[in-house]
């Protein structure tokens, strides 16, 4: 009986005095890191909200403003309202506008008129004069469309996602990511996905936005040719000189150029019948365009067509023969009205292509190159960037010496 007593009233041998020792060294590492962990963020968490705290003491700002207020960055500007939005993009003298007004969507362009107004005087017309012009084109929508919206604008109910140590901010706004500077004073909108974190513009500029967004009228398209617009301009002298000696040259000077649109009955340009069968061959290629739409301008009809078309009868007017140019007064004429610093400017011309937007993916609004559609293009730079989109209709009859394209 004492043998077994003996037996199990031993002390621990070395080998296991030294594992109990490190186990309970290991477990006392752990429970010190494991509290110097939570203790470190603990502190960051205080540090966060007192950094918050700060910012708010300082500004008087306790979230990011998203309500009655614009973000202008470079191309333009978005005017964030608590029951709609609106996107401006500036292109030249043509203005891109997208407003979300409830469960639609507006679309519409219109003109800038104070990039026009620049234009204008850093390059006059001898055939326009002033510029008073321009008021008229103020405020003035135009090609509007009106759709079911894809989706909710919906901006006010921004969420913090991320509060870094020196102050700046990170928040999400209907599915974008906005960085805000200390001030909470939105810096950039961008969108996270899966592939990226693409920056759509930078946030230059933060300014009240209170007026009211509407949307357009959207208007029913006219079949055939008819006046589908009004343009009350008070023209000068000249400009009504320059229309007027235009319109003059279908009995005076030629068959094919002037105001009046011809039919395909009319004949071949030749020179029995024709002054200058040149200029007659170019004014009869201008006619066969298909983007055309008339314009009730100052008293007279003029027709507003393809901004790619009419640089077509410019060049063609003046394209030189035996290292002259021909066409004299017809030249001329014609020149007033569809050179770059002619009247034609006061009403435009149509040009097509890309523009940036909103389009919806998924379930967030992304800003990019995603529309395209026509515009109206007015002054001397109407011709910049032109490309034939409509382009002419096909002739039905073939004549001698008819220029390339149609």
């Amino acid at each position: 009986m004492s043998l077994i007593n003996n037996r199990f009233s031993r002390r621990p041998g070395p080998i296991v005095s030294q594992l109990l020792v490190t186990l309970f060294i290991c477990g006392s590492i752990a429970v010190l890191a494991a509290s110097k962990e939570s203790e470190q963020e603990r502190e960051n968490i205080n540090h966060s909200d007192s950094k918050l705290h700060s910012i708010k003491a300082k500004t008087n700002i306790t979230t990011l403003i998203t309500k009655n207020v614009m973000w202008v960055h470079e191309e333009g500007h978005v005017c964030l309202r608590e029951d709609s939005f609106r996107s401006v993009v500036k292109v030249d003298d043509v203005v891109h506008v997208q407003e979300f007004v409830g469960d639609f969507m507006y679309t519409y362009e219109m003109v800038n008129t104070a990039a026009l107004r620049h234009t204008q005087s850093a390059r006059p017309s001898p055939y326009i004069g002033n510029d008073t012009w321009i008021d008229g084109l103020r405020n003035k929508k135009y090609n509007c469309v009106k759709s079911i919206a894809p989706a909710k604008m919906d901006t006010t109910s921004p969420a913090l996602t991320k509060l870094n140590t020196d102050g700046t901010s990170v928040w999400a706004v209907n599915g974008w990511v906005i960085d805000a500077d200390t001030n909470m004073k939105p810096t950039s909108l961008s969108a996270k996905g899966e592939y990226e974190h693409a920056n759509f513009f930078r946030i230059n500029t933060v300014r009240p936005c209170r007026y009211k967004i509407i949307g357009c009228k959207q208007q029913a398209k006219g079949k055939g040719r008819r006046v589908e617009e009004i343009m009350s301009y008070a023209l000068s002298s000249k400009t009504k000189e320059a229309l007027q000696n235009f319109q003059n040259l279908i009995t005076d000077e030629t068959n094919w150029c002037g105001l009046n649109y011809l039919d395909e009955d009319f004949p071949c340009p030749t020179d029995e019948n024709s002054k200058h069968v040149n200029i007659e061959h170019a004014c009869r290629r201008h006619d066969h365009a298909i983007k055309y739409v008339e314009i009730g301008f100052g008293g007279f009809t003029v027709p507003r067509m393809e901004c790619k078309v009419n640089w077509d009868l410019y060049m063609a007017v003046n394209k030189k023969v035996n290292n002259k140019y021909i066409g004299g007064k017809t030249r001329n004429t014609v020149n007033a009205v569809f050179s770059p610093l002619g009247i034609s400017g006061l009403y435009g011309c149509f040009e097509h292509g890309p523009y940036k937007c909103w389009k919806r993916f998924r379930w967030r609004f992304k800003f990019g190159n995603y529309c395209t559609g026509e515009h109206v293009r007015y002054g001397s730079k109407r011709y910049e960037n032109k490309q034939l989109f409509w382009g002419y209709r096909e002739k039905k009859i073939n004549c001698e010496g008819d220029l390339e394209g149609y």
